[in-house]
């Protein structure tokens, strides 16, 4: 019988990798870590004038980016656009309710409140919290994981409903509508398949494997460690088709699917979303094109092109390989020891392919590396490497897919789409605002914004530097000396 928890523990750094390439971490919702020396924030708007200075780190921002959680030595801060202080609060860890009116609270005992801007409480959870709750990517639903069970939440964090039992978080998860989720049940084993309402629908004794996007279908697990089999069901619980791999990852058009099988051969299989299997890929970390046409998957420093019939186009040195946005030209990076390094540190080379696998351009430089957020809320929603429906931006990609940037040890590169350079940068580590329109860049006490055209716009004093959530400010970091 397959032990999917200890299978998921095996692959535990593996999944990690999956869920950092495919779901964006960047900007102001990225966690910062504690740290006892002090800090201070500054913000400065696009033209490069100072606006606002407060305490501490940035920990999170509100969805509007107009209000930012700092963190202190011992405690957090809320905090304005104008650096006013609005509350401070002693807690294990603070977020933004979806509507960025409330805010979530784990308290110092681990149990979750909700308070508004005035810090008056409006709700205290009677329960222990592991961690803050997660939301459906339209935020109507959250999952709150307790040490007795789950709590189903409305976006104001009131409790809809309770659902006793021992669960596994990594492959629950929520429909993208939040009108259905899966939770995999320890003690007895289960799929538990539920509405909006919590009220269960389908019971599967499997273990559980995701849920679609739009919540039609659902998937379990069975088989062995060594051959595990991915079954897909109805909202009834019944059967509809039967895959090898696991962690089913679905195609822009809903009509293909990509599951992968990380031990051993590591190849992924393309089906029809009905279930009939295309053809066996080489390699893994399946990425689609937007429209759907084109695949690709990475294996020993090798990326290979497919299309949408599993057609083998061309194969490339490569250790990793993602689409542009809205684009079937792809860029591959071959990386040295470790992807989570840092420009400087990073040894490889950049490259840019059309849609034919034709090479268009040999990139200077490399590309840092860096854990993106996709939750203004909380943080991390759950890894849309489960539920098939995931986004493919990077911070050193624009969000239009018109521009790159590379680093190397002194400074960066901008390209155009077609990998023609347009411009050379002072400092390394290239962060395209939300908007794509500017760029900043850092060096070892500096944060140089640009336009999209490389004009540089301002140099300002910091030691790290990110976007505002809106993309109209510039968020910099200064570590008291």
């Amino acid at each position: 019988m397959l032990n999917l928890s200890k299978v998921l523990i095996s692959l535990l750094p593996i999944a990690i990798a999956i869920v950092v390439f495919l779901q964006p971490l960047e900007n102001l919702s990225q966690i910062a870590f504690a740290s006892k020396e002090g800090y201070k924030t500054y913000l400065y708007d696009l033209a490069g004038r100072k606006t606002a200075q407060f305490d501490g780190r940035v920990y999170r921002s509100s969805p509007d980016g107009q209000k930012w959680i700092t963190q202190l030595d011992d405690s957090f801060q809320l905090v304005d656009r104008s650096g006013k202080k609005l509350s401070e609060f002693d807690a294990r860890e603070l977020g933004f309710s979806p509507d960025g009116q409330r805010l979530f609270i784990r308290s110092t005992k681990n149990k979750l409140q909700v308070y508004d801007m005035q810090k008056q409480r409006l709700i205290q959870l009677d329960e222990t919290s592991v961690e803050l709750p997660e939301f459906s990517k339209n935020s109507q639903r959250g999952l709150n994981f307790t040490e007795n069970g789950v709590s189903l939440l409305d976006q104001t964090g009131r409790r809809v409903a309770q659902i006793p039992g021992r669960f596994i978080k990594l492959t629950s998860g929520f429909a993208s509508d939040g009108a259905r989720f899966v939770l995999y049940r320890l003690n007895p084993e289960s799929c538990d398949l539920f509405d909006a309402s919590g009220q269960m629908i389908s019971r599967l004794i499997k273990q559980c494997g995701g849920i679609s996007a739009d919540g039609k279908k659902f998937f379990s697990v069975t088989g062995s460690s060594d051959d595990p089999v991915l079954q897909m069901h109805n909202t009834f619980g019944k059967k509809v088709a039967q895959f090898s791999g696991l962690f089913p990852i679905f195609s822009p058009d809903r009509r293909l699917i990509v599951t992968s099988n990380l031990i051993g051969e590591k190849s992924s299989y393309l089906y029809t979303a009905t279930g009939q299997q295309l053809a066996q890929l080489k390699g893994t970390s399946a990425r689609f094109s937007s429209n759907s046409q084109r695949i690709l998957t990475v294996s020993d420093n090798t990326v290979y092109l497919y299309d949408r019939l599993g057609k083998e186009i061309t194969r490339s040195p490569g250790s990793w390989a993602a689409f542009l946005p809205n684009s079937s030209k792809f860029t591959t990076f071959l990386y040295g020891e470790s992807v989570y390094r840092s420009p400087a540190q990073l040894s490889g080379e950049g490259r840019l392919f059309d849609q034919t696998g034709r090479p268009l351009a040999l990139l200077k430089g490399n590309y840092g590396f860096e854990p993106l957020m996709d939750s203004a809320t909380q943080g991390l929603n759950f890894p849309s490497s489960f539920t098939g429906d995931y986004n493919q931006n990077f911070s050193f990609i624009s969000a239009d897919g018109q521009r790159l940037g590379t680093s190397d040890s002194r400074v960066s590169y901008l390209y155009d789409s077609s990998g023609q350079q347009i411009a050379e940068l002072q400092g390394i580590a290239v962060k395209f605002s939300p908007t794509g329109k500017h760029l900043i860049t850092t060096s070892e006490d500096k944060v140089y914004l640009y336009d999209r055209s490389g004009t540089k716009l301002a140099e300002i004093q910091g030691d790290n530097g990110s976007f505002s959530l809106d993309g109209q400010r510039v968020v910099v970091t200064v570590r008291n000396r």
